[in-house]
């Protein structure tokens, strides 16, 4: 059984002839009951079509009424017509799902940065704070900046 992918192109293809043949046979219909139509060869072998005749050679085209499609032929539409919905579904969901995944990416990033940063500055030993819910600054001792610094770091090596 051939890929499903070749099988949709091979429908949308055949759909396209199908639905260019009937257009003009539509137009034809159309355009038949507005006006008459000729047809003839010129010099060069070249075939035209037109609504004057320049040659006494052309001939009058006769347009047959388009009949309506089978059973057969929109039970294979609405196929069609489902598989193109299915498909479209499935595109949309993968778009869907880059989007995520490139969001996911870019806040990975953007916390492993944060925590690059903030590692590089607690290894200075710069003097860190956390506010209590008084408001109030408390310094963390020696013992919690190495605590800060092993949790970090543990963070990094797992996610980053």
């Amino acid at each position: 059984m051939p890929p499903i992918i070749h099988v949709a192109e091979m429908i949308v293809a055949d759909t396209v002839n199908r639905c260019l043949c009937l257009l003009a046979g539509i137009l034809m219909a159309t355009t038949a009951a507005a006006t008459e139509i000729y047809k003839w060869v010129d010099e060069n072998g070249q075939t035209h079509y037109g609504e004057k005749p320049p040659h006494e050679n052309a001939e009058k085209v006769e347009f047959h009424e388009v009949p309506e499609a089978s059973q057969e032929v929109k039970q294979y539409n609405r196929d069609r017509n489902k598989l193109l919905q299915v498909m479209e579904e499935e595109r949309l969901q993968k778009q869907q799902e880059k989007r995520i995944a490139a969001q996911e990416k870019q806040d990975l990033e953007e916390k492993c940065d944060r925590i690059e940063k903030r590692l590089a500055s607690l290894q200075l030993r710069a003097h860190f704070y956390r506010e209590n819910e008084d408001g109030e600054r408390v310094y963390l001792t020696e013992e919690e900046v190495k605590e800060e610094i092993r949790r970090l770091q543990k963070i990094q090596h797992k996610d980053c």
